[in-house]
């Protein structure tokens, strides 16, 4: 039997680490950034914006691809930055250290690290602009469009292919522990995963929201099992996140967690 514990256990400690951070960056955050919460319609923009630029990465070219995502993605490091030290000519040097190391030495190890930065930073960036509904229709949206792209247009999997190949910080790539073998998983089920699990330590407290990154990990473990060894070569990981999360309300509901 084929199985892998570094996947989960990385989703794990990429959720733990912003569940726990969170409370402590929150007032800055709002001091930043200005919240004002999603209404229903501008969830269901951001899903079909999301479904568009998932047709545009697979149909474009290389380059432009390329130099789109380098280009936004030094943006969101500057702010990123800018939110731990708010000092424009410190913040500069986050971005710079990226674009000289993904020219000149840009590995996966480089590429994983920076893009476990980015899609925890980016998570509690934007869990102010949610609320609880909000988020439990974005994650439901969301996973309709995934099934769809994986499954039906198989958008998803060129995207994907386009991105890895250009070793853009927008995946994560792992080996797979004890089996052999390698694992990718992209950024924006990590992004559901956190979201979910700061909106559930929000609502019910934080203890779910440390159990909801467990039942998110273990339900990855379960069901990258079934991947591996019916060999699945594309599974829609949302399906898996939002599979732990509705564990973890489920339980907060059992024990009478007040909302």
């Amino acid at each position: 039997m084929r199985l892998d514990l570094s996947l989960p256990l990385a989703v794990f400690v990429a959720i733990t680490i912003a569940v726990r951070a969170y409370p402590l960056c929150e007032s800055r955050m709002k001091a930043l950034y200005k919240y004002e919460k999603l209404r229903t319609r501008d969830i269901v923009f951001l899903i079909v914006a999301f479904s568009i630029v998932i047709t545009i990465t697979a149909l474009v070219p290389e380059l432009a691809l390329l130099v789109f995502f380098v280009a936004i993605y030094s943006v969101g490091l500057f702010l990123f930055a800018y939110t731990v030290w708010p000092k424009w000519y410190a913040s500069v040097i986050f971005p710079a250290a990226f674009i000289l190391l993904y020219l000149y030495h840009w590995t996966i190890v480089e590429m994983d690290i920076f893009s476990f930065a980015f899609v925890i930073f980016l998570s509690m960036a934007l869990n102010g602009f949610f609320s609880w509904k909000t988020s439990a229709l974005f994650a439901g949206l969301l996973t309709v469009v995934d099934v769809i792209h994986v499954f039906g247009t198989k958008l998803m999997i060129s995207s994907a292919m386009k991105i890895v190949a250009l070793k853009l910080p927008l995946t994560i790539i792992l080996p797979t522990f004890p089996s052999e073998g390698q694992i990718v998983i992209g950024l924006g089920d990590i992004f559901l995963a956190i979201l979910l699990s700061l909106q559930t330590s929000q609502r019910m407290g934080r203890n779910l929201g440390l159990i909801c990154a467990l039942s998110i990990s273990l339900m990855f473990l379960i069901l990258e099992a079934v991947q591996l060894n019916f060999k699945l070569q594309f599974f829609p990981a949302t399906i898996t996140v939002v599979a732990g999360w509705l564990a973890t309300v489920g339980l907060g509901k059992a024990l009478n967690v007040r909302y």
